[in-house]
């Protein structure tokens, strides 16, 4: 064997400058297939993770692509505000899916007493940095705050999933309506029951402003939604309201407030009995007569638009298979005249070894063993950059 592998590698030296033009192609065909196998995987394959059923109905997350320079670009356009607004409009008053205004986001409450399954990446084991953070105050001092978990919804998602308080009362229309200098009302999950009563003020630093909230009331235990496809019990949350805002920003402070507030209101779930591509064509369209761009995705949608090529997801893992496949044949007919040109050019040299005491079996296993080492090489670092 040892003579085997010495040979080989004596054969590869020889040609070495084909034997890398080889590899090289062999790796570009592989790294793509790879790729285009595991985009297939996320755009088809992966697809039922955003269709989960909730009383027979199926709901799908959707999100902004307000990204690097996409953001940059959509943030210099004059309307922003406007077409923000105006979108969440269009999705709230579209008949053809209920449109569910529901975003998860950690708040931070001064002074908290509650239990520590209640802070923030409790349940991932690194919620030491939630607890007892010091943050100043508007006013300068610095004051111990501690954050906890937090979804923010909007008016219709306590009635959609028939959530029940225990005590105190569900919010009221007007408590949707963001006032910059009055109090705000928080729902607290079951697990804070014992620790804060109906009617407590808390103050909250939310991601932007300092608000004193007033608890509302207590869910009933074991209260659920549906989020990013997981059933996502309520117990150890606080709820705050997806804030409506009537009038369009004047100074930088509001600008700041309506953009976040927005972002997230617009980054929701739909709620319907369609397919996840035929929400994301009502999106498109929705989009382009708002004159958004890039438009908002559905998860699990498979004719989103990339931001960068400006295609859809389909068309674009089209083409990707098309060109790997190409490369692979092409690389397959390179390797195959490879074989043909060392079997040719070492013809005196195979003839050498014969006469030397190597049987024919042991040149088939020096030829082969050459393939094998092309394809082994091609395979791996195919893997490794497709991966």
């Amino acid at each position: 064997m040892t003579h085997i592998l010495s040979e080989i590698k004596f054969s590869i030296d020889r040609k070495f400058h084909l034997t890398f033009l080889v590899i090289c192609l062999g790796i570009i065909s592989t790294s793509l297939s790879f790729f285009s196998i595991n985009l297939y995987r996320e755009s088809y394959a992966d697809v039922d993770q955003y269709h989960h059923l909730y009383e027979g109905v199926n709901y799908y997350m959707t999100g902004d692509n307000f990204v690097g320079e996409s953001e940059r670009k959509f943030g210099k356009d004059p309307n922003r505000y406007l077409k923000l607004k105006k979108y969440n409009e269009k999705m709230n008053n579209c008949d053809a899916f209920m449109y569910l205004e529901q975003y998860k986001q950690p708040i931070y409450i001064k002074n908290y007493k509650g239990n520590d399954t209640n802070l923030y990446r409790y349940e991932e084991g690194d919620y030491q940095d939630s607890k007892n953070v010091v943050i100043s105050s508007a006013n300068g001092t610095e004051e111990i705050y501690s954050g906890v978990k937090c979804f923010w919804i909007g008016s219709n998602v306590i009635n959609h999933y028939k959530l029940e308080m225990s005590e105190g009362e569900a919010f009221q229309e007007e408590d949707y309506v963001w006032k910059e200098n009055q109090p705000i009302k928080i729902i607290l999950g079951q697990e804070y029951k014992k620790d804060y009563q109906v009617g407590d003020k808390v103050q909250l630093n939310i991601i932007m402003a300092e608000k004193e909230a007033i608890i509302a009331g207590f869910l009933e235990e074991g209260s659920n939604i549906l989020y990013h496809g997981q059933l996502r019990n309520l117990d150890r949350y606080a709820i705050l309201p997806l804030f409506n805002i009537s009038e369009l920003p004047q100074t930088d402070s509001q600008e700041f407030t309506f953009w976040v507030l927005y972002l997230m209101k617009n980054s929701g779930t739909v709620a319907t009995t369609l397919s996840p591509n035929q929400v994301q064509d009502i999106i498109f369209e929705i989009c382009n007569e708002l004159d958004i761009k890039p438009a908002y995705y559905v998860g699990g949608a498979t004719n989103q638009q990339s931001s960068t090529f400006g295609m859809n997801m389909d068309t674009i893992l089209k083409i990707i298979f098309t060109v790997a496949i190409g490369i692979l044949l092409f690389t397959c007919i390179i390797l195959t005249i490879y074989i043909c040109i060392k079997i040719r050019s070492n013809g005196k040299y195979y003839a050498i070894l014969l006469m030397n005491g190597f049987s024919t079996m042991n040149l088939i296993w020096i030829i082969m063993g050459e393939i094998l080492f092309v394809i082994a090489i091609s395979t791996i670092g195919g893997s490794v950059l497709g991966i």
